[in-house]
């Protein structure tokens, strides 16, 4: 922010300097010394002095989302809750970078994941990196300690690692007001979560959840996040029509991939819960009706066949009739699902040209397809969509929120590759984690959900590549 200043301090000086020396030169030659000259001289200054204090705004608003998306994290760690923190850090990397706190936050979630090596990395970066305060080297202190003791018994140091957050998320400079509206959305969020999402130890206030959230969003009607924490809740809670409506006005309120995927999780939910042979069929759709009525036609001619079947003797005439029936019946299921699934089609493309020309490296795009695609069967495709945001984590942004999820199911997708085995808790732990941030709310991920089973499927696609490999080394060994 100061050297910008600075910037734009040194860039006005020139041009009033530049203006000054030209008005000495050509002084007394009204043909360029005008008034029309130097009223666009002066509409240039304006202008870049105008586009110079927007900027200022803007990267002042930035830091001031960084703070308040690591205020968020912070909060989160604190009750070791790292689904929740996750999504936020990894905002506030996006917009801050290597902070002081981001990375301390960086390395409290490593201790959480088990990966002290990576901790003590962080660590070794901001202490060595420039002369820290007394506040600064006694939170590393205490995050140097967890690294060597928390691994042992996490329960016993759960008071010190909440202390080490809470002291973090005290050396962040941010406003009374925005701690203020942190802490009311958290306590919301955490709520939100512990309904959805139950962890032990977790519990949520008993406070209606419904009438905090529309008091919040009076206070702070732009705020994005209640808005997906709100289509997410009132999904679980049953109002599918009414979370539906929430999820449009966010894509209207901010046309963002983001806000797209949350919209076609919603779809993609739909289809799941509707599916098979008594799939409902939008006939007011006429493309649906279209498929649908293709479908019948096939079915109709179908029964024909099979009247015809039941009359005939000869065994090669039946048997060309058979070959004719199923061929009948495929393409009045193949025409069936496509009217079924019209909607999960246009979601799909609705995606893609969000991506435009130089595509998503965020990973949600891809997992959002993926899910789509799961929720309508094809799991051929779900899977390619899968292995996609797991394979490209090294190119996945760094404000993504699968960046670290995708990075870890990466690791293990490498060891089952080259013939390892993996802790079967963690895989399922890093793949439910890859379904909750890729809808960017709150989802309900419960038994029989399309949460719980796309989870699942993720998992399922890692072990493949296992047996993928132990097929190779055969064939190659035969």
């Amino acid at each position: 922010m100061t050297i910008f200043l600075w910037i734009l301090v040194a860039l006005t000086l020139i041009l009033a300097a530049g203006y000054f020396f030209v008005a000495i030169k050509f002084r007394g030659k009204k043909k360029i010394l005008n008034k029309r000259t130097h009223f666009i001289a002066g509409a240039a200054a304006v202008f870049i002095i105008t586009c110079s204090l927007l900027g200022i705004k803007a990267i002042r608003d930035t830091i001031s989302g960084a703070n308040t998306d690591t205020y968020l994290a912070l909060l989160a760690l604190e009750e070791t809750r790292d689904d929740v923190a996750v999504p936020h850090l990894y905002e506030a990397l996006g917009k801050g970078g290597y902070t002081f706190q981001n990375t301390c936050a960086s390395a409290l979630l490593c201790i959480l994941n088990g990966d002290m090596a990576q901790a003590t990395q962080y660590l070794d970066v901001v202490e060595f990196e420039k002369k820290q305060s007394k506040q600064n080297q006694q939170v590393i202190a205490e995050i140097r300690a967890l690294v060597e003791n928390y691994s042992s018994d996490p329960q016993g140091h759960r008071s010190a690692f909440k202390s080490a957050a809470t002291q973090t998320r005290k050396t962040l400079s941010i406003t009374a007001k925005d701690s203020q509206r942190c802490e009311e959305y958290y306590d919301i969020e955490r709520d939100v979560f512990a309904e959805v999402y139950p962890v032990e130890g977790i519990e949520a206030s008993g406070d209606n959840v419904s009438e905090k959230i529309g008091s919040y969003q009076a206070s702070y009607p732009h705020d994005e996040n209640i808005l997906r924490l709100k289509v997410g809740y009132n999904y679980f809670l049953g109002n599918p029509d009414y979370a539906q409506k929430l999820a449009t006005e966010l894509v209207e309120q901010e046309d963002s991939l983001e806000n797209r995927a949350l919209y076609t999780d919603l779809i993609a939910q739909d289809l799941y819960a509707n599916h098979g042979n008594t799939a409902q069929i939008d006939r007011e759709d006429d493309e649906a009706y279209g498929y649908y009525v293709k479908s019948r036609q096939y079915g109709q001619k179908a029964e024909e066949t099979e009247t015809k079947l039941a009359a005939e003797t000869s065994e090669k005439k039946r048997e060309k009739l058979n070959k004719t029936l199923v061929q009948q019946r495929e393409k009045e299921q193949e025409y069936y699902n496509k009217a079924v699934y019209v909607p999960g089609y246009r979601a799909v493309n609705y995606l893609e040209i969000k991506m435009g020309w130089f595509g998503d490296n965020t990973g949600l795009c891809d997992l959002a397809r993926a899910k789509l695609y799961f929720a309508m069967g094809q799991e051929d495709k779900a899977e390619k969509f899968i292995l996609r945001v797991i394979d490209a984590n090294g190119h996945l942004a760094l404000d993504s929120p699968l960046k670290q999820v995708s990075s870890s199911l990466y690791t293990l997708k490498k060891t089952v590759t080259e013939g390892g085995t993996v802790d079967s808790q963690k895989l399922e732990k890093l793949s439910r984690l890859l379904v909750m941030q890729g809808d960017m709310s709150s989802m309900p991920m419960g038994s029989g959900t399309l949460g719980n089973a796309f989870a699942q499927f993720v998992s399922q696609c890692i072990l493949n590549v296992e047996k993928e490999g132990v097929a190779a080394s055969e064939s190659q060994g035969a």
